[in-house]
């Protein structure tokens, strides 16, 4: 509505504003296959791992 309403260039639109994700899902890792299969635009975008004595958060990107 922002963009369309206020005629806002997308650029700008990803430098303002939070443009996140929008919905994120939690499942199993064996249901992903499941998951993309029915969603075509679907990502898996980190995994939930035990955290034994390591750092509490690891962002990898890539």
């Amino acid at each position: 509505i922002i963009q369309k309403e206020g005629n806002v260039d997308p650029e700008e639109m990803y430098g303002v504003f939070n443009m996140g994700l929008g919905m994120v899902a939690v499942c199993a890792e064996g249901d992903l296959a499941a998951i993309t299969d029915k969603i075509p635009d679907a990502l898996m975008v980190g995994r939930i791992i035990e955290r034994n004595d390591g750092p509490q958060v690891t962002f990898i990107n890539g």
